[in-house]
């Protein structure tokens, strides 16, 4: 399977990701909680793009791929968000945790 979404930086369009993830989901044969877990992690994730990756900016696209492969036999879901926001080093980030 491979699904694409572009959406533009509205959060109002994160409805729009929680069916394209369900929908996806439902077709990799996900039971109830795994399709639960996607949608709350996709949802989370592409909100983040929209927010924090493109600054709210609506003009800019966040893009959303799903993809199943095997991985040692078992099938497995890849899914990948893009923003437009800028590249930052993961060293130049404070540690969270502090």
């Amino acid at each position: 399977m491979n699904r694409h979404l572009k959406i533009d930086s509205d959060p109002a369009a994160i409805d729009r990701v929680e069916n394209f993830l369900h929908d996806a989901a439902v077709e990799a044969g996900f039971d109830e909680d795994q399709c639960g877990d996607l949608i709350i992690a996709g949802t989370e994730a592409a909100n983040n793009a929209i927010l924090h990756g493109n600054g709210g900016c609506i003009e800019l696209p966040v893009e959303l791929e799903i993809k199943t492969t095997k991985k040692s036999g078992k099938r497995c879901l890849i899914l990948a968000i893009d923003d437009k926001g800028s590249d930052f080093s993961e060293r130049e980030v404070a540690d969270p945790t502090l």
